[in-house]
């Protein structure tokens, strides 16, 4: 797998997401509007290790794509990349999300 699929991969939880589809729900087959809401919150994980453990165990990520060793180079990388968002030895950053709620 290649650098940039894995930082994809690792970025893929904190993405906004498609809110178009639920702004138009119906282009999906859908009824109804489902609103979206952005919001903004803290995402706080232990340490870097923590952090790369969490991904391992995604399996819809990370967690059944790399193995030992490449896990090993992703917390590696992690400490000189995420020196911004250490607190520490804390990562914390914000994280956008969107908010939907929806009824049938």
């Amino acid at each position: 797998m290649s650098g940039e699929a894995v930082a994809q991969a690792v970025r893929m939880p904190f993405a906004w997401g498609e809110r178009e589809v639920f702004a138009h729900p119906g282009r999906r087959g859908w009824s109804g509007r489902c609103p979206g809401h952005p919001a903004w919150r803290v995402v706080r994980f232990a340490s870097i290790e923590a952090m790369v453990a969490t991904e391992r165990a995604c399996i819809w990520t990370l967690g059944g794509l790399l193995d030992d060793a490449q896990f090993d180079r992703l917390r590696q990388e992690g400490e000189e990349s995420l020196q911004p968002v250490l607190t520490e030895g804390r990562v914390d950053f914000i994280m956008p999300a969107l908010i939907v709620t929806a009824s049938v």
